[in-house]
């Protein structure tokens, strides 16, 4: 953090002093004192997001001095402001001020190297659990076709034959025999052979 101070603070001598070396006398003009004030003002925000990324591990504000304090984002950043200098400015004044702008950047970058941005955790991803297996439903004891049949068809009883009383045939049920008759069965009424 220290070398970074120390190079803001030169810078900011430099500029004001608006001269490019004790030696020569200036052969241009000096920075325009707006110039001076929107410098100062991204050196201010490089010395803020520096320290930033520098005590919290903070590699978002790394980034924004390079995308935003240096390259611009919706202002002007160092390297347009740079290049925008008025031509009457001493050229020498130029040459340093833009050497010690860029000096700070690799100051920065250097720094922001050891600047390690947090590790992504990735989700906790819950294992994934095998569905419990369903119980079958019991399969019913299966009869072989012919007892099925059995089963579902009624069971016919034959009616019950009693002997005819002279020894002959079997009589129906519900009839009697006629004696003499040979024992045969007895013609239902109306149906009588003489």
């Amino acid at each position: 953090m220290r070398p970074v101070r120390r190079h803001l603070v030169a810078l900011i001598g430099l500029a004001l002093a608006g001269c490019g070396s004790s030696d020569d006398e200036p052969k241009g003009k000096p920075l325009p004192r707006a110039v001076v004030a929107e410098l100062q003002t991204r050196l201010d925000e490089v010395e803020r997001r520096y320290r930033d990324a520098v005590e919290n591990d903070n590699a978002g504000a790394c980034s924004d001095i390079s995308n935003d304090s240096f390259a611009g984002g919706p202002d002007r950043g160092i390297d347009q402001i740079l290049s925008d200098l008025p031509d009457d400015v001493d050229p020498d004044l130029r040459t340093a001020v833009s050497r010690s702008f860029e000096n700070l950047r690799a100051l920065a970058e250097e720094g922001c190297a050891e600047v390690r941005p947090p590790a992504e955790t990735e989700p906790e991803v819950e294992p994934e659990t095998e569905p419990e297996p369903v119980p079958e439903a019991p399969i019913p004891e299966v009869a072989p076709p012919e007892e099925k049949e059995k089963e579902k068809a009624p069971k016919k009883t034959l009616p019950k034959e009693e002997p005819a009383p002279d020894g002959g045939g079997a009589v129906p049920p519900g009839q009697k025999g006629t004696p003499g008759n040979g024992g045969g069965a007895q013609a239902p009424p109306g149906l009588e052979q003489d």
